[in-house]
């Protein structure tokens, strides 16, 4: 497959997937929304702060110990299936606190009749750092045992400052004929990813290739397994870490998980391109690079649990390159410049 025909076509992809997200909602309301506007209220401990304000809710934390939320307590009426939360977030100078999780986050946390807390996926978004206003939704299965649920706006012990309105929660049903577009758009992104792996078997031996094939499984194993399935992985590795090392190791790795463990996979991708690939080759290298970094982003639209950002592809990207320049021009002897 020649250059520009894969540009053609990772356009094509890219505009039909885009064009999919935003045209085509998965879910469809099946009864009315299930907050109060009048029922919203705070907590804060140290000196967090919170307030409510027209429908709006402004949180302030100064210090890693500090806590601030706006919350909502709910009945949950028998033959809910699946709930779909919204609410327009933003941050500013967010720092993540000790833990992992300790971030700017709206959270859908349900309880049985004892008011236990029912473990599972119950974050919409975490965030650190400055984010301007933006419209984020997550779907929740209704566990077979929960009687309450609260909504929860919070900085549980990070500093920063947060902002929400526009917290929605419905009763909602996947819509009609969506599990049909989402296997036709992974379908699509699969068939061209394996053509370009592919034809980049043709310019490798066996072995080689293998070695490729190898950092291409991790990525795809890392970018496209659905979120609850990620957090499981996390909780037994960090688990297994603590029992074999008696150290408590969360944030290292959750960075490995996250982000870090993007870059580090595809510096493998790259540098295992630049040192196996034929001369002549570093556009074609480069291209196929970003093909599977921006690819592999955009399928995770149609992942349950999984966010597509800009940020992660410049991640993604990032690692390839700074991994196949080196690689490449010290075995090439400088001759040949990547674009």
């Amino acid at each position: 497959m020649g250059n520009k025909i894969k540009i053609i076509c990772f356009g094509i992809l890219l505009l039909g997937t885009c064009l999919s997200v935003w045209l085509v909602d998965r879910y469809t309301p099946v009864g009315d929304e299930m907050l109060a506007t009048d029922k919203w209220q705070t907590r804060s401990k140290g000196e967090g702060q919170a307030w409510i304000k027209d429908g709006s809710f402004s949180l302030v934390a100064k210090a890693g110990g500090d806590y601030a939320s706006v919350y909502q307590s709910i009945e949950i009426p028998a033959g809910k299936g699946k709930v779909l939360l919204s609410a327009g977030i933003r941050t500013e100078d967010v720092q993540q606190g000790a833990q992992p999780w300790e971030k700017a986050r709206l959270v859908f946390a349900q309880n049985d009749k004892r008011g236990k807390w029912l473990r599972g996926d119950h974050v919409v978004i975490s965030l650190t750092g400055t984010h301007n206003w933006q419209c984020y939704e997550k779907a929740f299965d209704i566990h077979p045992d929960a009687v309450t649920a609260r909504v929860v706006v919070e900085l549980p012990r990070c500093p920063g400052t947060m902002a929400a309105k526009d917290v929605r929660l419905y009763p909602v049903r996947q819509a009609d004929g969506y599990e049909y577009l989402r296997y036709a758009v992974l379908g699509c992104w699969a068939v061209f990813l394996a053509a370009v792996l592919a034809g980049m078997a043709g310019e490798m031996d066996r072995g080689g290739f293998a070695i490729l094939l190898f950092f291409a499984a991790a990525i795809l194993f890392a970018t496209l397994i659905p979120g609850e399935l990620k957090t499981h992985i996390f909780k037994a590795v960090t688990e297994y870490v603590i029992k074999l090392t008696g150290r408590d190791e969360q944030n290292m790795l959750g960075s490995l998980i996250g982000s870090w463990g993007h870059f580090i996979f595809f510096l493998g991708f790259g540098a295992a391109t630049g040192g196996l690939m034929p001369k002549g080759s570093g556009f074609r290298a480069c291209l196929n690079i970003l093909i599977l970094a921006g690819g592999t982003e955009m399928a995770q639209h149609y992942i349950d649990g999984r966010t597509a950002t800009m940020a992660d592809f410049l991640v993604d990207a990032a690692g390839g390159v700074a991994g196949l320049l080196p690689v490449y021009g010290l075995r090439r002897g400088g001759t040949d410049q990547c674009g």
